[in-house]
C-alpha cells in the first residue's frame, strides 16, 4: 500500500507544473509603439516599400511655427513648438531649403513643419508638393513635408502662387491694357479731328453755296 501510495505522489508530483503551465494566462499586451512622426501622405501600416523608392532621410526635426520671411528658395520659420528634435530650438529661427515649392508659403502663416538635415551643406530640408509619377508606397513611408498649422496640405494649384501679389498681377495687366485703349481713342478722337477740320476748311474755300 505504501509503494502505492508513493507512486500516486510521484507522478502527481510530475504533473503539477505541467497543469500549472497550462493554467496561467497567457500575456496578450502589444507593446506600445511611438506614434508617427507626422500625418504622411497616405496610410500610415509599415508594409515594404518598393525597391525603386528613393532613401527616406531621417527627420531631423519637426516643429508647429509661422514663417518670418519667404524669398527665393526657402523660408525662414520661428518656432514655437519641437515635437520632434531638439527641444532647445523652441523660440528660435531656422532656415528651411524649399527649392521651387518655397512659393506656396506665406509669410505670417503657421505650419507643421518636417525637416532633413543635408547631409553636405548641414541646410535643413523640405518639401510641399509630391513628385509627380511618386509611387503612392513611396509617399506613405516618407515624412519630410510641411502643412498647415491644423495639418492639412497646402493648395499647390496653379494659381496658388500669385495668392498675395494680386495687385501686382493686376496693375500688371491692367495698366498696360489701360494705356492701350487710351492710345486708340485718342488716335480716334484726333482722325475725327482732322476730318471734321478739313471739311470746313474745304467750305471756306469754295464759298457760300449759290441758290
Amino acid at each position: 500500500m505504501a509503494v502505492v501510495l508513493g507512486a500516486v505522489a510521484a507522478l502527481a508530483a510530475l504533473l503539477a507544473p505541467a497543469a500549472a503551465s497550462a493554467s496561467a494566462p497567457v500575456d496578450t499586451t502589444v507593446p506600445a509603439t511611438a506614434s508617427p512622426v507626422t500625418t504622411g501622405r497616405g496610410s500610415t501600416t509599415t508594409s515594404r516599400a518598393p525597391a525603386r523608392c528613393e532613401p527616406v532621410p531621417p527627420v531631423a526635426v519637426q516643429f508647429t511655427g509661422a514663417a518670418v520671411r519667404v524669398d527665393g528658395g526657402g523660408a525662414r520659420f520661428r518656432i514655437d513648438d519641437v515635437r520632434v528634435g531638439d527641444p532647445e530650438l523652441e523660440g528660435t529661427e531656422v532656415d528651411v531649403t524649399y527649392l521651387r515649392d518655397a512659393r506656396f508659403l506665406r509669410a505670417g502663416t503657421g505650419y507643421l513643419v518636417t525637416v532633413a538635415r543635408d547631409a553636405e551643406s548641414g541646410a535643413y530640408l523640405s518639401k510641399v508638393r509630391t513628385l509627380r509619377g511618386t509611387d503612392e508606397r513611396c509617399v506613405a513611408i516618407d515624412p519630410i513635408y510641411t502643412y498647415r498649422g491644423d495639418g492639412s496640405t497646402i493648395d499647390t494649384g496653379v494659381f496658388s502662387g500669385l495668392k498675395g501679389t494680386r495687385n501686382k498681377v493686376l496693375r500688371a495687366v491692367l495698366l498696360p491694357l489701360g494705356a492701350a485703349v487710351g492710345l486708340l481713342l485718342a488716335l480716334v478722337i484726333v482722325k475725327w479731328t482732322l476730318i471734321l477740320l478739313g471739311r470746313g476748311v474745304r467750305r471756306l474755300v469754295r464759298g457760300p453755296v449759290r441758290p
